[in-house]
């Protein structure tokens, strides 16, 4: 737990810029894995308009790579993973 607010902290100090370059570096390196590449599906998060790594770039070339794409439907007790992953369907690939 102690780690996780040092790292929450330490991205609220960030500037939208730095998050926008640094999720861009982990998404490369994300596509580049030979692990994504033979996936049938991936799972992902939407991401906070702040305090998050951006996910809206992962979730567009997830469903342009034909992934199956699942994200998760938090319950009532976040803190302890209540949670389940839903597949995203329906979705465009010019989305």
């Amino acid at each position: 737990k102690e780690l996780r607010k040092v790292i929450r902290a330490r991205v609220r100090e960030m500037t939208d810029e730095e998050v926008s370059e640094q999720s861009a570096q982990v998404w490369d390196k994300l596509f580049d894995l030979q692990e994504y590449q033979q996936a049938k599906s991936v799972g992902l998060f939407l991401s906070m308009p702040r305090g998050e790594i951006k996910t809206e770039v992962a979730l567009k070339r997830a469903i342009q790579d034909d992934k199956l794409l699942y994200v998760p439907q938090v319950g009532e007790n976040f803190e302890q993973a209540d949670m389940e992953m839903l597949r995203v369907e329906n979705v465009s690939k010019d989305t």
